[in-house]
């Protein structure tokens, strides 16, 4: 690393006719060595956020390869799995040199739930009850979350509650599976007088 940068190199040659000295300047570059950033869970049908940490000197050429067919030469790009299972994610990078280097990532696509409820009851004066409906292939949900007129107001399966006026509720229910996946359901529901 310490000759890292642009260095002065002087090179002597001699003989019989004589003594001469050239100086050159270089410059040193990091080797390059590609570096994958990533944030699980992946989930079907949901954008996942790739980013290329590759640490070297000046421009450089990018091949990403979802494993899906599915190829780009963005930095940091996005992509969408349409169906589960295992993949082998691939960057190639090259660097001003024309030096190559690539990093293989496996990562597994998981099923995401299907998030829905239904309403039991919603009069004004009693108590108003929503019920977790949400569906995963694959593992269960573990996680919810009501959103009550954007207000957090539940994080059971079964979200009760009395309101004693009629009103329309904007709920908010967030199904996450225990895969890191989630699915967001939205409805107005009444509670009638």
């Amino acid at each position: 690393d310490s000759l890292m940068g642009d260095n002065e190199i002087q090179l002597a040659a001699s003989n019989r006719g004589g003594k001469d000295t050239v100086t050159f300047n270089i410059s040193v570059i990091k080797p390059l060595k590609v570096q994958i950033e990533n944030l699980p869970p992946f989930c079907k049908d949901q954008s996942i956020s790739f980013k290329n940490q590759t640490d070297t000197f000046g421009p450089l050429q990018l091949n990403w390869d979802f494993g899906d067919s599915i190829t780009s030469k963005l930095e940091s790009p996005w992509h969408t799995y349409s169906d589960t299972g295992n993949y082998r994610l691939r960057l190639i990078v090259r660097n001003v040199l024309n030096d190559a280097d690539s990093a293989i990532l496996p990562i597994r696509i998981n099923f995401t739930p299907k998030a829905d409820f239904r309403t039991i009851t919603s009069c004004a004066g009693d108590t108003s009850i929503l019920e977790d409906q949400s569906t995963v292939q694959s593992g269960k949900i573990q996680s919810y979350q009501w959103w009550v007129n954007g207000m957090l107001s539940s994080t059971n399966s079964v979200f009760k509650e009395r309101y004693n006026t009629a009103d329309t509720l904007k709920i908010s229910y967030i199904a996450t599976s225990d895969l890191g996946c989630s699915d967001t359901a939205a409805s107005s529901v009444l509670v009638g007088g």
